[in-house]
């Protein structure tokens, strides 16, 4: 299989469009040097992938305080704590179906109590 200097017109969006031209950049650079070349299927999926997953990371980023706070409010309102206390890290723990905070230091579990009033 040959790359093709001048892919036909694709009805594609402008990004896979991008990835197109780019895989078939790649497979030039690839036959002049003698290596097999890419199958334009599997390269488009790999790159689609790789830029959705990218895109997660960047929303889950922007949003994991607050869908953190929403996921232990009820945990929090069950055992009578405020929503407002926030030490960093705590996110990071697992709570239990209990309501409990598990980490494997003890000393870990004061620092992510709420303050006494």
């Amino acid at each position: 299989m040959l790359p093709v200097p001048h892919p036909p017109a694709l009805n594609v969006c402008a990004a896979t469009a991008r990835r197109i031209e780019e895989i078939v950049s790649r497979n030039r650079i690839r036959q002049e040097a003698g290596l097999p070349l890419l199958c334009i299927l599997k390269e488009l999926r790999r790159m689609k992938t790789t830029d959705d997953l990218a895109e997660f990371e960047r929303f889950a980023t922007r949003h994991r305080e607050a869908v953190w706070d929403e996921v232990l409010a009820p945990v929090r309102e069950a055992k009578g704590q405020s929503n407002e206390w926030d030490v960093p890290g705590c996110y990071s723990l697992i709570v239990n179906n209990l309501g409990t905070v598990n980490h494997p230091e003890p000393w870990y579990d004061s620092l992510c109590a709420p303050p006494q009033k």
